[in-house]
């Protein structure tokens, strides 16, 4: 679980830099929100598809600690 959460901060940091890099490189910043919010909705689906590899490996786990 903490490796999860560890990459969604590391993708959502990302997009956090690139947003910090558009400002400074001039640009709008209508523009640098949207390019943030893609960038954040994108790691977010992305990290959606894991989660049910994760539960089930959860509910393995605990299935055999419990025996």
């Amino acid at each position: 679980m903490e490796k999860f959460q560890d990459r969604l901060a590391g993708c959502t940091m990302h997009g956090n830099d690139k947003a910090k890099d558009s400002i400074d490189a001039g640009s709008k910043e209508l523009q640098v929100k949207r390019q943030l919010e893609s960038c954040v909705t994108k790691c977010v689906d992305d990290h959606m598809n894991l989660i049910p590899t994760m539960t089930k490996k959860m509910k393995e786990s605990l299935s055999s600690a419990g025996k």
